[in-house]
């Protein structure tokens, strides 16, 4: 499971049984949405579908509003789509599996070891002994890591009532203290100031592709005024290497636990910052990095993905004396 990292790093990480038992909860949770996921990623596709086709569609096209119909559209605009365009219904039957597998978990998520060294055990410093809101924080992975580190204190915050209830079973089976859960959506400004005032480190992982209005949600938490930010995030290919300061959206299904939500929408849209943008902002809003990291993802679906860790602390003012 750990094939990454050597025993001394994966002893640093909570017990096994932890990330078995958070895993199982997590793979009931995934067959109980499956059939609602697999509905969505069709309308997902067949969305996707219709403006691609009006995008490339001349002025004497008929409507193609599903992927059957095209083998109904003339010749000459199938050629057209097919050898211009590259556009034919198979890139979206594919796309739609992409949308609906079934994710299952054996221990903990896949790179998750990864990712727990790179947020929380190379940055000790700004995790022991501190008070920190993990935003977003899903089943609860980093927030328990937290507290293995000895954390003063963490709340742990999602939007979603099934993911803060699998944190609260664990909670339970394993006597967790110094933790507490909170229903929050991130894009509650004013609610996000309140929950980091006072606090030393906040915890962005996992969510800044999943939003919409990244600038807005760093400045209502900046405004607390946190010693330090920590954000772990995907990158998209097409900008993650571009020196300007760019956001690359696109769509998302809500119905994913761990995707953008929307409580009334099956899809929302969603932007991936590159790194640029992310240390731009961070220099705006008066805090600097000092540490960054990038990784490769090597799992079903996601192979090659990008996903960097970046650390920010805040400017202090210092007053010359004379």
């Amino acid at each position: 499971m750990h094939t990454r990292l050597d025993d001394e790093i994966y002893n640093n990480l909570p017990s096994r049984e932890y990330f078995r038992f958070v895993g199982d909860a997590q793979n009931l949770l995934n067959k109980s949405n499956h059939t609602q996921r697999i509905e969505a990623g069709i309308r997902l596709s067949i969305n996707q579908w219709v403006n691609s086709y009006n995008l490339i569609r001349g002025e004497d096209w008929p409507d193609c509003n599903n992927f059957d119909e095209f083998a109904q559209l003339p010749d000459y605009i199938q050629t057209e789509c097919t050898e211009v365009h590259d556009f034919n219904p198979t890139i979206w039957a594919n796309n739609i599996k992409e949308n609906t597998h079934l994710e299952t978990v054996s221990d903990m998520p896949a790179n998750f070891d990864i990712r727990l060294k790179q947020v929380v055990v190379d940055n000790l410093e700004f995790i022991k002994n501190k008070h920190i809101v993990d935003f977003s924080c899903g089943f609860g992975y980093i927030a328990a890591t937290c507290l293995h580190h000895q954390c003063a204190s963490i709340t742990a915050t999602d939007i979603r009532q099934s993911n803060i209830d699998i944190v609260n079973q664990s909670i339970t089976k394993f006597g967790l203290t110094n933790i507490t859960t909170k229903i929050a959506d991130i894009h509650n400004y004013e609610y996000n100031t309140e929950l980091c005032t006072g606090v030393d480190t906040v915890l962005l992982c996992g969510i800044m592709y999943h939003i919409h209005d990244h600038y807005a949600i760093l400045e209502s938490i900046a405004k607390a005024g946190p010693e330090c930010i920590i954000i772990e995030t995907g990158e998209n290919v097409n900008i993650e290497d571009i020196p300007l300061p760019l956001v690359h959206f696109e769509s998302e299904l809500t119905i994913d636990a761990v995707n953008g939500w929307d409580q009334d929408k099956d899809i929302v849209l969603v932007g991936y910052p590159n790194t640029t943008w992310f240390d731009l902002s961070a220099t705006l809003l008066g805090y600097t990095k000092i540490k960054s990291t990038r990784n490769k993802l090597y799992f079903v679906g996601r192979e090659g993905e990008t996903r960097s860790t970046h650390v920010f602390v805040k400017k202090h003012q210092f007053t010359l004396l004379l």
